[in-house]
């Protein structure tokens, strides 16, 4: 592609890691692919539309570069249901590296690897100890979120600014120059100690939002190695790592390094409020069901936290969550539990039949297992979560599924032998050909026929050899 002149950086609101890292990089390496970028404004739209429902590369030929929307060359969603399998293992940030030529660079290439697992595994700490998670970079991202999630242009600008220090405390952290390097440790805990002075944050304090704080601010003073992760990429984006980075950039001005830490520490307490309150609000109204030795857990909640909060007590395998506020609705899965074989396109294929039947519309069944957007829902190319509405989209229309049909629907998929929910199937009878489920051909729904003896051109060997089975022991107890 010829070079252009860039006026403008377009990604979606509420920008996450991946949008963030994916300009930084642009304004740091990028001038030379994209001539203006540095220098180019920011401006923000929905999640999965552009303006004008241009395309990704009618806006570049306007000077408008995408980043981590609308499909383009610098982005790894699908758009509709048009899907570049060549992008499933990629997010922006690392399209956009090895677009600027720095997928690489010595300094960078741990925070892009990160960032890319991040955003298609949805995995941010690999450590299990959840102090470990408490003061690291998703943590203090989190919290920008909770401070200015109306504010775009500040979570971006804030965000590049944590963002900027992993590379420096790269390029440091092996350094053959001894004084170059900060003892972190002792600054850490004196500014951390100065911070929780500042804040007035007692030892004795009854505030269950404070008791995980003030675990951490304790083995920091004790017992420093195990206060963070020790796993490389975890360590990488931990306070220590994040505070070396940001001596360095500040050049040892510890007026100003102080001013910054205080700054995000605010951010982690900030985040670890509303955890707390997820934990709490998740034991109100989360339930939980048990099937296959998998726990489906649904909750609705204006705190997408209590997402986080269902796997953490509840140990959930899927997740479905619906903002009782917005009405985006969204099925998590997690993979590395009971449910690693678990088929989210075969789910995303029921929901989508499902929502059609309430819209009184046609599904478009060739269609229904494929990621992008299909029938109001969103199934992302991992194959780990499907979405109606986020808060990175704005003019999308909640979905009608009551969530208990959604539950309902899902369980369905983790065992075959539950049937679909009354709304859509009827308990006592199966209506055979007239049900819109029923070019599908699913396991749930043979079950069900099989129950009540509807026959069907499409019954397969199993089913003929059960009808044999059965009538083979009624012969024998005659």
């Amino acid at each position: 592609m010829n070079q252009i002149p860039i006026k403008c950086i377009l990604t979606h609101i509420n920008p996450d890691l991946d949008a963030i890292l994916s300009i930084l990089l642009l304004r740091r390496f990028g001038e030379t692919q994209f001539p203006g970028v540095q220098t180019a404004e920011i401006a923000f739209c929905a999640a999965g539309k552009l303006p004008q429902d241009k395309t990704a590369e009618e806006l570049e030929k306007k000077g408008i570069l995408a980043v981590d929307v609308g499909g383009g060359r610098l982005d790894a969603h699908p758009v509709g249901n048009q899907v570049n399998e060549t992008k499933w293992e990629h997010c922006a940030s690392d399209l956009t590296a090895e677009a600027v030529r720095v997928i690489n660079h010595p300094a960078w290439q741990a925070l892009i690897e990160y960032t890319r697992q991040q955003d298609t595994t949805g995995q941010s700490v690999r450590s299990k100890d959840y102090i470990h998670h408490l003061a690291t970079l998703p943590t203090i991202l989190n919290g920008f979120q909770l401070l200015y999630s109306y504010d775009s242009n500040r979570l971006l600008r804030e965000g590049m600014n944590v963002l900027e220090v992993i590379p420096l405390y790269m390029e440091h952290k092996d350094s053959s120059k001894p004084q170059d390097t900060p003892d972190i440790q002792p600054l850490l805990k004196e500014l951390t100690e100065l911070y929780f002075i500042n804040k007035g944050f007692a030892a004795d304090s009854a505030q269950p939002a404070l008791a995980t704080l003030l675990e951490w601010r304790r083995r920091l003073r004790e017992a420093p190695e195990t206060a963070f992760s020790s796993d490389p990429l975890d360590e990488m984006i931990s306070l220590p790592a994040l505070l070396a980075g940001l001596w360095y950039h500040e050049k040892a001005d510890q007026d100003r390094v102080a001013k910054t830490l205080h700054f995000w520490l605010d951010a982690i307490w900030e985040r670890e409020k509303q955890w707390t309150h997820a934990l709490e609000e998740f034991d109100q109204k989360g339930i939980v069901y048990r099937s296959r030795n998998a726990n489906i857990v649904s909750i609705v909640s204006t705190n997408g936290m209590t997402i986080k909060a269902a796997r953490f007590r509840a140990r959930a395998d899927l997740v479905i969550y619906r903002n009782s506020h917005s009405g985006a609705t969204s099925i998590l899965l997690n993979r590395r539990g009971s449910l690693n074989k678990f088929s989210m396109p075969n789910l995303a294929a029921k929901v989508r039949v499902a929502e059609c039947m309430e819209e009184k519309s046609a599904p478009d069944y060739p269609r229904l297992y494929l990621p992008g957007m299909i029938h109001g829902w969103f199934l992302h190319p991992s194959e780990n979560l499907l979405i109606c509405g986020s808060p990175k989209t704005s003019d999308f229309v909640p979905s009608r599924i009551q969530i208990e049909d959604l539950t309902g629907i899902a369980l369905t998929e983790v065992e075959w032998l539950n049937k679909m929910p009354p709304k859509y199937c009827p308990d006592d009878h199966c209506v055979g050909a007239s049900c819109t489920f029923y070019p599908m051909h699913a396991p749930t729904c043979k079950n069900h026929r099989y129950r009540h003896r509807i026959p069907e051109s499409g019954f397969t060997l199993a089913d003929i050899f059960m009808q044999a089975l059965e009538a083979k022991t009624k012969q024998k107890k005659k």
